[in-house]
């Protein structure tokens, strides 16, 4: 199969099993089933070995109830300041129930609204005299009503309270801004894997290019410049990845300063779509035996 198919495949199948058939299977069920369809070959969690075989199963065994807090847009921020200081967290300038409360005249000229139970709900605002605040509240509101963890089985979203934030748009100018998210395990960064204007770069955490690559997001054909606080993202990596068998930290750098964007428990409900099988197992021993 092609691999490109392979991705398109993977980035609609949960979204058809959650509208057919969520409420009936199981989480093991639903999870196995997806993965088959997704690339075409059973799930082996007996023991895992791939990437994405460990993280389905941390999807299905990992029950540390620190992890609703962690992966709480709201609420992991007061965490996270504790361990590295609220200077490396991104304002919070609004947080509401429902998308009928946003109160849009409090907010500045740029900005962005999401989610805090899910991924993928983000609106951008650029200039507020052009936004359309109807089409965000509706959009917003539909996603308020997803049971995200009935969505993806990832059961550290499971009875997060939902609610919708505001921050600040980092990038005001629309200008593409370098995402740095490290795969960490028991305190450790194993690899950053760099997002950047169209193309997603797995690198060693000295900075050179790794033997693997997505299907939808290709990496740049040469280097991507190193980050002036590159050395310190891997410091609060470590602080922020302690105690967990895999977390992946999220960084931004923006004027000489690192900002925490999210935690991440489960990349692509263990379903990212790497460019072969070979790969995926290769990027599962950088991972702990489980």
């Amino acid at each position: 199969m092609n691999m490109v198919t392979v991705s398109n495949k993977c980035n609609g199948i949960s979204g058809f099993l959650y509208r057919k058939t969520a409420r009936f299977l199981p989480d093991r069920l639903y999870i196995k089933s997806r993965y088959k369809i997704c690339f075409g070959r059973p799930l082996r969690l007996n023991p895992p070995r791939s990437f994405n075989e460990k993280i389905s199963w941390l999807m299905l065994n990992d029950r540390d109830p620190r992890n609703h807090l962690l992966v709480d847009k709201v609420r992991v921020k007061e965490i996270v300041s504790s361990l590295i200081g609220s200077e490396h967290v991104i304002p919070t300038l609004g947080v509401w129930r429902s998308a009928s409360e946003i109160d849009f005249e409090s907010l500045p000229e740029a900005f962005i609204l999401k989610c805090n139970h899910d991924s993928g709900s983000a609106i951008i605002c650029n200039d507020k005299s052009t936004f359309d605040v109807e089409e965000a509240r509706a959009s917003l509101q539909k996603s308020l009503g997803i049971d995200y963890y009935k969505f993806s089985r990832e059961w550290c979203y499971k009875d997060v309270p939902r609610r919708i934030l505001a921050e600040p748009l980092l990038n005001p100018d629309g200008s593409h801004l370098d995402d740095y998210r490290f795969f960490c395990s028991g305190g450790e960064p194993r690899l950053v894997y760099v997002s950047t204007a169209g193309h997603i770069n797995f690198l060693s955490t000295d900075w050179r290019f790794l033997p693997f690559a997505r299907t939808d997001y290709p990496p740049q054909a040469t280097l991507p410049e190193k980050p002036s606080k590159f050395e310190e993202m891997l410091e609060i990596s470590r602080i922020l990845s302690r105690g967990k068998r895999f977390v992946r930290v999220d960084l931004y750098q923006v004027d000489e300063v690192v900002l925490f964007a999210e935690l991440t428990l489960s990349p692509s409900s263990g379903m990212m779509p790497l460019a072969s099988a070979e790969q995926d197992i290769e990027l599962g021993k950088m991972l702990p035996d489980v």
